[in-house]
């Protein structure tokens, strides 16, 4: 079952979103969580699904709401009305309601291999006892910077398309992307870096245990019948 909560702001300028959290009923205690080690950043990135969820928990443990809004598919974020500002308002908001909520993302592993089939993957995460289910999707995105400024940055684009392989007269093989520049690019701007690549995103949350309360209401029901 997927848990969705309804998160409305109290700042009358942010407009309402719905998004997940698929640890609203977990029990934990301690709320403790330790800052990111060194080699936890410089393994951050989206190449593999295995690599987007920890790059997830690394956000989490720093503290970090934009690089957490970056390990969101862009279906997951049109789905539940998540842009920037409203995810760093909605954030704060869940931690408020559940402190334990970055201790049980924090701690949580993946558990068996994940399934990969074609451009989606499936992995189970447990944490504190309780399961959850984590769908990814892989996207293709195109960028074109400027020096430290980001000329272009495209979604919904397509790999195959924007790149290619030709042999050269040698044998050797030359791999190339390209990157649609936006309205008013002109030859005289520096272009100094081209990105055409695909990435591993979270599309999906799933708790695949029953909430306690149906435990809970079940134990007591057995226990009747048995008196």
């Amino acid at each position: 079952m997927t848990l969705l909560l309804r998160f409305l702001p109290t700042r009358p300028r942010a407009r309402s979103a719905t998004f997940l959290t698929a640890l609203l009923a977990w029990p934990l205690g301690a709320c403790c969580v330790s800052p990111p080690l060194v080699s936890e950043w410089e393994a951050v990135g989206f190449r593999s699904p295995s690599q987007a969820i920890a790059t997830f928990q690394t956000a989490v443990r720093a503290d970090a709401p934009e690089l957490e809004y970056r390990c969101f598919s862009t279906g997951f974020r049109a789905r539940n009305g998540i842009s920037k500002v409203v995810w760093r308002e909605a954030r704060e908001e869940l931690r408020s309601r559940h402190p334990w909520l970055r201790k049980g993302l924090a701690d949580a592993r993946v558990e068996g291999a994940i399934d990969q089939r074609g451009d989606r993957a499936t992995a189970q995460l447990v944490t504190h006892g309780w399961h959850i289910r984590v769908g990814l999707v892989r996207e293709d995105y195109a960028e074109l910077w400027a020096g430290d400024r980001l000329v272009s940055d495209e979604e919904n684009v397509s790999f195959a398309r924007q790149s290619a392989a030709q042999e050269a007269s040698d044998g050797r093989v030359w791999v190339s992307g390209s990157v649609l520049a936006p309205a008013g690019f002109t030859p005289e701007d520096e272009v100094t870096e081209v990105h055409v690549g695909r990435e591993w995103k979270i599309d999906s949350f799933e708790n695949v245990d029953e909430p306690c309360a149906a435990v809970v209401a079940r134990a007591a029901r057995r226990t009747q019948d048995e008196r």
